[in-house]
């Protein structure tokens, strides 16, 4: 990452916070989806901010089962005071009112919710945006990339994240990214 550009990151976050399946289960962030790169940017040194297209959340049912939330993200979960908590829960920006040249790194973060919401979520496509045209790192998890094809290059008027070049990483590229992240040298 350019030393030019801020260590500062944004975790977007789905807005969406419905049913999605008859039994009447709700969708919405995804909650270690958010938690777990929050972990990583902070202890990599990034100031990070948490925002959603409206400024609003629900949290998914299936992410607070014990199946994916357990351990330490449960402890975290459960601790109002953990600072992922004071940001989702006091302080959880609108993509509107964001200044996207605060940040270097722009981080969407997923579970199904992420499909209502994101593929017109311009706003928060705007901050991407500006993020990659001023070098810094654009990525997604899980649903997260249906975000990236909303986001234009202003030179072409095409999206600079056609579904063509889309890379999907699991266990250890996906580590080896993470790593590189933290060292501040990440693969473009």
């Amino acid at each position: 990452m350019s030393a030019s550009l801020p260590r500062k990151a944004l975790i977007s976050i789905s807005s969406y916070y419905g049913v999605m399946y008859p039994d009447g289960t709700r969708r919405g962030l995804f909650f270690t989806e958010a938690l777990h790169p929050f972990e990583v940017l902070t202890q990599a040194g990034f100031e990070v901010d948490l925002a959603t297209e409206t400024g609003t959340y629900g949290l998914d049912d299936l992410s607070l089962t014990d199946r994916f939330l357990a351990g330490d993200d449960k402890a975290v979960f459960e601790d109002p005071k953990h600072p992922f908590n004071v940001k989702l829960n006091s302080q959880l920006k609108k993509a509107a009112d964001l200044k996207a040249e605060e940040y270097g790194l722009f981080f969407g973060s997923a579970g199904h919710a992420a499909l209502y919401d994101y593929p017109t979520a311009r706003g928060l496509q705007a901050v991407a945006e500006n993020v990659w045209q001023r070098g810094g790192i654009v990525a997604a998890v899980c649903h997260g990339p249906v975000l990236l094809p909303g986001v234009i290059d202003s030179n072409t008027g095409k999206s600079k994240f056609p579904r063509s070049s889309w890379r999907s990483l699991n266990g250890p590229p996906a580590s080896s990214c993470l790593a590189q992240a933290r060292e501040g040298t990440p693969h473009r």
